[in-house]
């Protein structure tokens, strides 16, 4: 299972965790959307548009446009992540996989409409006409694999003429957004967190010249800020010194930032929208607005990559009535480790002047850089030159590969400038026409905001309304390890995937009457279900195409998907007379009874449904719920608690409830509960908790609800003594190491005795954890004995304390 925490980190804007019990297994959140591939590797988009003839025979519409996207990694940027991995990991080779998502949704946004398949245009006013009538196809992506994704748009006349202008020319009138949903593990945390919401929502719904759609960056800025303002306050109540603290008080931050996140935006490719009634807009302006918003357009004679000179009239440094611009500064608020190496730093050159100072790593080459959480590509000295305007500032990270012994080297650092003071007005005096030339990087680097040359990672979002109840100040606390659900939200245009093909001409199609499209209808059925995984036996597929009562006008043939035979299967029958390219779609799943499933039923029809999709895919979690809950154990102490009776239930409030008893013993393995849903919509599970204590106390907890994949079960003890030994002696000094424990609680009767044994060629740390009946009675004693490689043995006397770091030191 994911762990969220201190290794987890960044490279490319994709986040990578290390697994919960795994110290060589990580996974990765994929934030590259790509247009996906056919089976003969092309590209799976096809723009069919109708010619004038077609419409004047009275058939509507204007074409069709069919997508399928995927999301993925590329492999500049596993090359980079491996590199940081081999680094971490000092034993074996370290697994790097895609993390498991449990839940997803798609949308597609074209022109005036958005929404997943069956999204459907409103009627337009008089005089106005609606480019995308009809979305068909996808509402949640494969959840398998790449996150496959396929659409159908219905185009009006007006429509496809546009998408085919647009795509022509490199604009994007096509968006693709995701939401997905997986499940992480918090770490060990005693953190309270006080916030103010109605400062943090005045904040964001009034900051930024008042926009409510934000990129993360901005989100991340801003919550940065209000702490320093104090409307979220972070109090750590059990941390190991300065360093431990800054580091759990930002791992807080980061759960608190995210779990608002879900609630409070949603994602979207509408960048810097004014608050009020939404106004149409052309996806290409959104981007342009996002370049201007990440990158600012560099002043006139520069460039925002190179800084070199642009050809063109000069002006004069500070004609009369002109300010002087302040000068950019360069703030280090954070190193790991602290205080970095000598031979590693971040510097401003030439004392930050000029609209486009430039930053200067210090260090091997190989340094990962980013501004405003885009990727920046260094030169060969080290250099690079960022557009700062005044009233502006901007977060900088440096992470370099692994350099041996350090196992992870990074700097934080925000780069600002002062607003510039008022100037005087100046003496109105003739000006020659403006000459726009917009700025162009240097040759093979890859302009600002993009990974290795590609598309910039999109990631943005719309602020919801909060209702005023809801914006209290709350006191959050976060007191153990815990189950959770994340989201995240890649998205991309489709123009800038196109412009990344060698031919895309090749994908539009024009069609007359003669055409087999208007002559033939053709449907590949196929699914990408993992049959096995969900207990699937089987879907049947029926197609039918025309008028029962029409004779030779009517079709239908019926299909079967399994293991063996997923598909693609093919329907094809001629037009009726009419040109109807409608059809309707009826299926059928059927589940394995052996499968480990639980369910309302085995088998479940649906209603048929129309379709105009010549693609067909078939899935039945775009029906159905599959909840797969992991119940494992994991803060139990085996010196006082001999089993956990964890009752699971679940209720869909209509048709289905189940319930279910798994034991848990202390070092067992993974118990899976396998539900498959009805009401996909309702994920909710309820546990409670019975304690079975070695004394035969019997103890119960819960419940606890929750929505969560896995279920890490602890003992009822929030308190305990987290005893940490560190191995202190040099190496080939001795052969073993015993740290006896001995800790009494009198008036609850409770007593432990425990030894850790601990081999002389250790460099890690050895962990030992005692639960607490009494929260307050944390002296215990302990002794520390050394075997010497000689053959001596040396033996300490006896500490009585409440310190839980002992150092186990050198042999005499």
């Amino acid at each position: 299972m994911l762990q969220l925490g201190s290794r987890t980190f960044e490279v490319d804007g994709v986040t990578v965790f290390q697994d919960h019990a795994d110290d060589h297994q990580f996974w990765y959140l994929a934030t590259q959307v790509v247009l996906g591939q056919r089976p003969d590797g092309s590209p799976a988009f096809s723009l069919i548009t109708y010619r004038p003839a077609v419409t004047d025979s009275g058939i509507e519409g204007g074409g069709f446009l069919m997508l399928q996207t995927a999301v993925v990694l590329p492999e500049a940027t596993r090359g980079k992540i491996l590199g940081r991995l081999a680094g971490m990991v000092r034993d074996g080779e370290p697994r790097l996989a895609a993390a498991p998502v449990e839940r997803g949704a798609v949308r597609c946004l074209a022109l005036n409409l958005e929404g997943s398949g069956g999204a459907a245009a409103q009627p337009p006013p008089p005089g106005a006409f609606n480019a995308v009538e009809r979305i068909l196809g996808a509402t949640k992506p494969s959840l398998v694999g790449e996150e496959t994704a396929a659409f159908s748009l219905v185009l009006g006349q007006e429509g496809a003429v546009i998408l085919k202008k647009a795509f022509e020319q490199g604009a994007t009138p096509v968006g693709v957004i995701y939401e997905l949903e997986y499940s992480a593990l918090t770490p060990d945390l005693r953190v309270e967190i006080t916030a103010d919401f109605e400062r943090i929502y005045h904040h964001f719904s009034v900051g930024l010249e008042a926009q409510i759609y934000w990129v993360r960056a901005g989100i991340d800025a801003g919550f940065e800020k209000l702490v320093q303002d104090g409307a979220i306050k972070i109090q750590v109540t059990d941390f190991t010194g300065d360093a431990d603290n800054e580091a759990k008080e930002k791992w807080a931050l980061d759960f608190f930032k995210t779990d608002l996140l879900k609630s409070w935006f949603e994602p979207s490719l509408d960048l810097g929208q004014l608050k009020g009634p939404a106004q149409p807009e052309g996806l290409d302006a959104v981007l342009e607005r996002l370049k201007k918003l990440k990158s600012p357009t560099p002043a006139a004679g520069t460039s925002g990559a190179t800084g070199a000179a642009t050809p063109g009239p000069t002006t004069p440094a500070n004609p009369a009535g002109t300010a002087t611009p302040a000068l950019a500064t360069l703030t280090i608020t954070q190193t790991t480790p602290a205080p970095l190496p000598g031979s590693l730093g971040l510097s401003l050159l030439s004392g930050g002047s000029g609209p486009a100072p430039t930053l200067h790593v210090l260090g091997p080459p190989g340094a990962a850089v980013t501004v405003d959480g885009l990727p920046r590509t260094l030169d060969a000295s080290g250099n690079v030159s960022v557009d700062v305007l005044p009233g502006t500032s901007h977060p900088v990270t440096v992470d370099w590969p692994v350099i041996a012994p350090l196992p992870a080297v990074s700097i934080r650092a925000t780069l600002a400038r002062a607003k510039a003071p008022a100037a005087a007005t100046p003496t109105p005096g003739p000006t020659p026409a403006p000459q726009p030339q917009p700025a162009q990087p240097a040759a093979g680097t890859p302009a600002a905001g993009t990974a290795g040359g590609g598309m910039p990672a999109l990631v943005s979002f719309r602020l919801r309304f909060i209702e005023q109840e809801e914006r209290k100040t709350v006191k959050l606390v976060y007191d153990r390890k815990k189950a959770v659900t994340r989201t995240y939200a890649p998205q991309g245009f489709v123009g800038l995937m196109l412009d990344q093909l060698s031919d895309k001409q090749a994908l539009f199609t024009e069609v007359d009457l003669d055409d087999p499209f208007f002559r033939v209808l053709g449907v590949d059925i196929a699914t990408a279900a993992d049959f096995r995984k969900i207990g699937l036996f089987s879907t049947d597929v029926a197609i039918e195409y025309g008028d029962p009562a029409a004779g030779n006008g009517h079709k239908r043939t019926d299909f079967q998907l399994t293991p063996e035979s997923p598909g693609p299967k093919h329907f094809e029958t001629f037009l009726n007379e009419s040109h109807d390219l409608g059809f309707t779609v009826g299926l059928q799943h059927h589940f394995d009874s052996a499968s480990g499933w639980k369910g309302e039923k085995l088998t479940y029809e649906l209603e048929p449904r129309p379709s105009l999709d010549r693609t067909l895919h078939v899935d039945p979690g775009d029906d159905l719920g599959f909840l797969e809950l992991k119940i494992f154990p994991h803060r139990v102490d085996e010196g006082i608690v001999d089993a956990i009776d964890v009752a699971l239930a679940y209720d869909d409030g209509v048709s289905f409830q189940q319930q279910d008893i798994f034991r848990v013993e202390p070092g067992s393995g993974e118990q899976l509960w396998r539900l498959r849903l009805t009401r996909p919509d309702h994920r909710s599970w309820t546990a409670t908790f019975t304690h079975h204590l070695k004394n035969g106390t019997v103890l119960t907890s819960g419940p606890l609800t929750s929505d969560a994949s896995s279920l890490p079960v602890d003992d009822p003890f929030v308190t305990a003594l987290d005893i940490r030994a560190i191995p202190l002696f040099a190496p080939g000094t001795v052969q073993l190491a015993f740290l006896d424990i001995e800790y009494d609680d009198t008036a609850n009767s409770y007593t432990r005795r425990e030894r850790l044994e601990i081999p002389g060629t250790a460099t890690e740390p050895v962990s030992l954890r005692i639960a607490l009946l009494d929260a307050d009675q944390r002296t215990f004693r302990h002794r520390v004995t050394l075997v010497t490689k000689d053959g001596h043995l040396t033996q300490t006397a006896p500490v009585d304390g409440t310190e839980t770091i002992i150092g186990l030191g050198a042999a005499p």
